[in-house]
């Protein structure tokens, strides 16, 4: 399971670890003076990009800057339950800016991945497996190396803006994000050397769009719900033809092919 609402729905988009844990508080002394002492500490901790490490109840740290006993600036935090790292920006205790996260690399097969799964693109059918790209980091109080899963931009503990999530099989996407899903204009390298290039809404590619494949065919024309459909060109490479007409759930229907 993906400590992130952003990161988990069908793997991708719950978050429990975005909610800030108690933070344990030990207080020495007995009495009035230790409760002042506490109170004392507690109110400096609360001034403006005061930078610490913060150790919570249920085993997580951040470090990094504080405003008004909230995370925000600049900060790392280690969710210790997936061994899951998030370094970047925190606006109002919530990941917002720029930021990466990062998943144990011994977990980068597991259904824990932090984005639906795109595809393999022979004739745009879908892969199963998209793969990060393995960038090797050591933390502390994690050990062994991580893989970069997501770089790029947040809103409300949600990817959002412009970002590259990369995937188990090597695929990765490049460009617009709402919401924590893949929408706008973007381009998906798919592991097997093919490329979509073009609109997406709510993770599916949709709308005009370009796919390349390896071999160097090519499809332009019209995705809805990630498959082909309505009027479509597909150049064949080899053949030195094109096919010309309308498509209909990702295959062709009624059209001509021509030299």
């Amino acid at each position: 399971m993906v400590c992130n609402r952003s990161l988990d729905r069908a793997v991708p988009h719950n978050l429990p670890c975005s909610a800030m844990p108690p933070i344990s508080k030990n207080i020495s002394g007995s009495g009035a003076s230790a409760a002042m002492n506490w109170h004392d500490k507690d109110e400096k901790s609360k001034k403006k990009c005061l930078h610490a490490t913060v150790y919570l109840t249920n085993g997580d740290t951040y470090t990094g800057e504080w405003l008004n006993n909230q995370r925000h600036g600049r900060g790392v935090q280690v969710y210790k339950k997936c061994s899951q790292v998030y370094e970047g920006q925190w606006i109002n205790d919530r990941r917002g800016g720029f930021g990466t996260f990062s998943v144990p690399a011994h977990s980068a097969e597991s259904p824990a991945r932090a984005d639906p799964e795109p595809g393999t693109a022979r004739d745009a059918l879908r892969t199963n497996h998209p793969k990060p790209h393995l960038q090797l980091n050591e933390v502390a109080g994690l050990h062994g190396p991580l893989v970069k899963i997501y770089a790029g931009d947040w809103q409300d503990d949600e990817r959002h803006g412009v970002g590259t999530a990369y995937y188990p099989d090597g695929a990765r996407y490049e460009g617009q994000w709402i919401g924590g899903m893949r929408c706008g204009w973007g381009t998906m390298h798919y592991a097997d050397g093919a490329r979509y290039d073009s609109e997406w809404r709510q993770d599916e590619r949709q709308g005009q769009g370009i796919l390349l494949l390896p071999d160097h065919d090519r499809f332009e024309g019209i995705f809805v719900n990630d498959m082909k459909e309505g009027p479509g060109k597909f150049f064949y490479k080899q053949r030195h033809q094109v096919y010309e007409g309308e498509w209909s759930a990702d295959m062709p229907k009624c059209g001509t092919i021509r030299d």
